[in-house]
């Protein structure tokens, strides 16, 4: 398996609704509805006892699978709205998501990973709920009873239930960072990781910083001897420009159009709708562009794209 892939899933994340991981509070309150949820996650599945030596790869191994699987749904949810699928696909997605999930609760794990699994089956609980209201809203008659939740307060309210659920999910995946082993044994996720950091790559800072794309909002460029080097402006109404090096304002090689953040992928999609060269109208040759956001720290933005393997480092204009 590619080692960059796995960099990117090592905390496997439910990304749909751009959640992120909040403070864990602890009140009696939330530890009842903690142990209702875990309840309600529970599965008819028979246990598989699995060993110390292969729990931490085991559960590795199913995240990158429920990883794919959710971007999927996710596509399929896209496409629905487009008119390309249909509701039913969506509800099949959802059966599919399930059915892994039913895989994470049939382990039956050794003494020293015990908290790890409770932390995935409370967060299988919330997750579990949260596509019951998917599929609710993606079955349910067009006319609504008087009193009814609309679409999107159930919407919501499943973004909630994600959001609680992520913080178990992710903390049962940090914490067997170092004991799960890629390639031939002998390097840890948490090793790559560290391996990234030092190249300037970091996740974990964008899954910390950037939540719905909203904060990837400015103007981007360079540090030049002269100041302030216009590159990239990200505009809030999801429109964007680029200028050729040391060009701006002038539009002698420029390019516009709208952009979108994935939030799953954690990656930027750039929608070309014009472009310049040397002052003339030229034709788009690839109207899509997608940028990997490798890192995101708030004053600095480092892209990737998997095309052209071109790395730019941004700075943000103050």
């Amino acid at each position: 398996m590619n080692a960059k892939k796995l960099l990117g899933v090592a905390v496997p994340v439910m990304l749909l609704f751009g959640c992120g991981v909040s403070e864990k509070t602890n009140t009696s309150k939330q530890e009842k509805t903690e142990e209702s949820k875990v309840k309600e996650s529970k599965s008819n599945s028979k246990k598989e006892k699995i060993s110390k030596e292969d729990y931490p790869n085991k559960v590795y191994k199913l995240g990158v699978e429920f990883d794919k699987l959710f971007a999927e749904h996710n596509n399929i949810t896209r496409e629905v709205f487009d008119g390309k699928k249909k509701k039913s696909d969506v509800v099949d997605s959802v059966k599919e998501l399930n059915k892994m999930l039913d895989k994470f609760e049939s382990i039956d794990p050794p003494a020293e990973y015990v908290n790890q699994q409770k932390d995935f089956e409370k967060a299988i609980g919330y997750f579990r709920e949260s596509f019951s209201l998917i599929n609710e809203v993606f079955t349910r008659k067009e006319k609504r009873e008087k009193g009814d939740k609309t679409d999107k307060e159930l919407i919501e309210k499943s973004e909630k239930l994600v959001k609680e659920g992520d913080i178990y999910w992710l903390k049962a995946f940090k914490d067997l960072e170092g004991d799960i082993k890629i390639g031939d044994g002998t390097v840890s996720v948490k090793d790559l990781k560290e391996l990234d950091k030092k190249a300037g790559i970091n996740t974990d800072n964008v899954m910390k910083n950037v939540k719905d794309g909203t904060e990837l909002i400015g103007n981007w460029g360079f540090k030049g001897t002269d100041g302030f080097i216009m590159s990239l402006i990200l505009k809030g109404d999801k429109t964007f420009e680029t200028y050729g090096k040391g060009e701006y304002p002038n539009k002698k090689n420029y390019i516009e159009g709208t952009w979108e953040y994935d939030k799953e992928a954690f990656t930027i999609y750039l929608h070309l709708n014009k472009r310049l060269v040397d002052g003339v109208e030229d034709t788009i040759q690839k109207k899509k562009i997608a940028y990997k956001v490798q890192d995101y720290d708030g004053e600095n933005l480092r892209l990737f794209n998997e095309t052209s393997f071109n790395t730019i480092k941004y700075v943000k204009q103050r």
